[in-house]
């Protein structure tokens, strides 16, 4: 069930807004160091890759997949939010005559949190034709349903969640966001198709704190408890 919306203004609720680099800036910096520490994410049936897999995983930056050769994904950030500032397809005039675009504030149901994935992927192999409905968090427990991608975005622009599949190739920012229960969320498992990226706990620890701008100008890192 979608989360509470309500219509603000788009100079209202400046707090939600995020400042996103270029994908080129960013992946010249996260490329380099992919081709340095890389974790292979190995095939089911290929115990030794796996084993390596998950023995350096908490220390290596990137991500390599087995079945996909040719693409590296780069965990930028894993974020949660109480409330986001969803920018719609309708704008209204104000009284001086000029547009504005409208903007939802959106809030999750009782229990659960916004938790968004910031991935920067470099594909120089074939491409990636990914399924919308293929992406989720699975519990460790297969008996529990997965939770479903919620939203698909990348860096200039929202992908229906309808559409048939999404090319992974060249380089690309893709923002992933889910609407899981607090409870247990760090054990969730990210699948990109038939790709496992690794829990939440990993990719927080691949990604790194993620800066928030204050209202005096500095920067802080949330703390995590």
């Amino acid at each position: 069930m979608r989360g509470n919306r309500t219509t603000v203004r788009s100079d209202t609720s400046s707090s939600s807004k995020r400042t996103r680099p270029t994908i080129l800036t960013l992946l010249s910096m996260a490329l380099p160091l992919a081709m340095l520490a890389v974790a292979t994410i190995g095939r089911a049936d290929d115990p030794d890759t796996s084993a390596q897999s998950g023995a350096s995983s908490e220390t290596e930056s990137a991500l390599r997949f087995a079945d996909h050769p040719g693409v590296v994904i780069v965990p930028v950030a894993v974020s949660e939010y109480t409330d986001l500032r969803v920018q719609t397809d309708r704008v209204r005039t104000r009284p001086s005559g000029e547009t504005e675009q409208v903007y939802e504030l959106e809030h999750p149901r009782e229990g659960a949190v916004f938790l968004e994935f910031e991935l920067h992927v470099s594909n120089d192999g074939d491409p990636w034709a990914v399924r919308p409905p293929q992406v989720r968090l699975a519990p460790p427990d297969p008996a529990r349903k997965p939770v479903p991608l919620r939203d698909l975005a990348t860096e200039s622009e929202r992908i229906p969640l309808d559409t048939e599949s999404v090319r992974i190739e060249g380089k690309k920012i893709l923002y992933l966001r889910f609407e899981p229960d607090k409870k247990g969320l760090d054990e969730l498992t990210l699948w990109i198709e038939d790709a496992p990226l690794g829990t939440v706990a990993e990719l927080r620890t691949l990604a790194g704190p993620t800066p928030i701008e204050t209202e005096a100008g500095t920067v802080e890192y949330p703390e995590r408890h």
